[in-house]
């Protein structure tokens, strides 16, 4: 399992190019809903506003994400 937090502000990392795309193409969609064909659950996180932490279950799944949304 591979464990990662991301900034909700950092607007040049891979994963908000993913979260502007998903909000882009699905205003109402979650962001749940969109990790869940990579095998990735959103955890807890002690700030939540500013800091988003990401389980991904499947280390080749995350690697296809990375590539994909880089």
């Amino acid at each position: 399992m591979i464990k990662k937090q991301y900034n909700r502000f950092d607007f040049g990392s891979y994963f908000n190019n993913f979260v502007a795309h998903n909000l882009a193409t699905d205003p109402d969609g979650v962001i749940e809903d969109a990790l869940r064909p990579y095998q990735a659950t959103v955890a807890k996180s002690k700030n939540r506003h500013s800091k988003l932490n990401v389980k991904w279950h499947d280390e080749k799944l995350y690697m296809m994400f990375v590539l994909r949304w880089s």
